[in-house]
């Protein structure tokens, strides 16, 4: 037993229930995982959503930047993870939401960050129950939160390019300072960084604090599931998550069966999705909720991931050295597995793509549809800035100070 995990084995008590929640807890803190589909599910997803917008200007505009969106969608696990570790330290919290550190189930998870920071960081209080930590963010994740920062920026942007005057004459089309050209590459880029953690909101092992499955002797199964299964997959696996992200769209008000009178059908629409919680994450309104609704249902698939694990044995965890060590479940890559995982897989990648869409129709509907055609600029955003976190105080100064070492003037 490793240090992490004898500290909170000894210091947190409690039922038996509560012991495995730390128990688990303790494999997050010696593991630096923190990634979701690696870069082709990324791919996948944001290639997906591309021809899932609805609003056709910008579809058309999505359309002629795939390569722009795909790679910006990959950024936060490539370039980002490149530039050291204190951003890192910032950067790696919010690819994911660890629920069990605090003991309250997703759906019933509290969307206010700063209650949750009041409540839950600082010293221990005996008049708070629970326990208490030095920071939250690295506890407990906050992926929820970091997609509504993107989806918040990028109509910001989108409202700064509908503001803003077009350019009127070609030398001004290639201009990086004109307002125009800033506000809609700005919200590209951030719609594009969006992606990234709108995706791995459907990685079922983002949603739990037992990561990589050593809790339950499927240790090493994050990554096995998310890049060597999906890397296996055929090059049909985008038209796949496509179709089937479109299905989800179209259950969103039932259409199958319209009444006569709208009120009717609001009623049925409403009882219809209570039977088919797959498509809540598309139906509720705000973007937090959006997102812990699609935490929430791709956590729901973890038993169905581990059932579909071709092991051969169990993982383990042995004290050597004074550390643990972690010996990943034996697991041998077969046709019949790549088949057993496509359904799911499809399932939750065009659970991200589909939200994907809706949350770029909402930025540019909400950011007053900017005149995307007007756009000439060609400059290609090869390494975005980081972007620190603007929900925790103290994070964004910080992280804006590191990120400012990295800036590049071209884009």
């Amino acid at each position: 037993m490793g240090k992490n995990m004898r500290k909170f084995l000894n210091t947190r008590g409690g039922s038996a229930a509560h012991a495995l929640s730390v128990l688990v807890l303790a494999f997050v803190l010696d593991s630096s995982m923190a990634r979701a589909w690696e870069s082709r599910g990324h791919h996948v997803i944001c290639e997906s959503a591309v021809f899932l917008v609805e609003n056709q200007e910008l579809q058309k505009f999505l359309r002629e930047r795939i390569q722009t969106m795909v790679h910006l969608c990959n950024i936060p696990d490539s370039y980002w993870r490149s530039l050291g570790s204190e951003v890192s330290q910032i950067g790696s919290p919010t690819h994911y939401i660890y629920p069990e550190v605090i003991g309250t189930p997703i759906r019933d998870f509290p969307l206010d960050f700063a209650k949750l920071r009041e409540q839950y960081e600082g010293a221990p209080d005996p008049s708070r129950p629970g326990p208490r930590f030095a920071s939250l963010a690295k506890e407990l994740g906050t992926l929820w939160w970091r997609a509504d920062q993107f989806v918040r920026r990028a109509t910001e942007s989108a409202r700064t390019a509908a503001a803003a005057k077009a350019p009127s004459r070609k030398e001004e089309e290639q201009q990086a300072e004109l307002p125009f050209n800033q506000a809609v590459y700005e919200m590209t880029v951030n719609m594009g960084l969006l992606g990234h953690f709108v995706g791995d909101g459907s990685m079922p092992f983002h949603s739990t604090a037992d990561l990589d499955g050593y809790a339950q002797n499927h240790g090493g199964i994050h990554k096995f599931y998310e890049t060597t299964v999906v890397n296996a997959e055929d090059e049909k696996l985008t038209a796949d998550v496509v179709a089937r992200a479109r299905q989800l769209m179209a259950e969103i008000d039932h259409p199958a069966k319209k009444p006569k009178k709208k009120t009717q059908r609001n009623a049925k629409a409403e009882k219809y999705a209570a039977k088919m919680p797959e498509v809540q994450f598309l139906r509720l309104p705000t973007p937090l909720e959006k997102m812990r609704a699609l935490s929430a249902i791709s956590a729901d698939d973890i038993a169905t991931v581990l059932q579909n694990d071709p092991t051969t044995g169990k993982s383990s965890v042995k004290l050597e050295n004074g550390k643990d060590t972690e010996y990943p479940a034996p697991r041998t890559l077969s046709p019949k597995a790549v088949a057993n995982y496509r359904p799911i897989i499809v399932e939750h990648l065009a659970r991200s793509a589909a939200l994907l869409a809706q949350f770029w129709d909402l930025v540019f509907t909400q950011g007053g549809n900017p005149k995307l055609s007007e756009y000439k600029y060609w400059q290609f955003p090869f390494k975005p800035e980081f972007v620190p976190p603007d929900y925790i105080p103290g994070e964004s100064v910080a992280g804006e100070q590191r990120a400012g070492e990295q800036k590049n003037p071209t884009h």
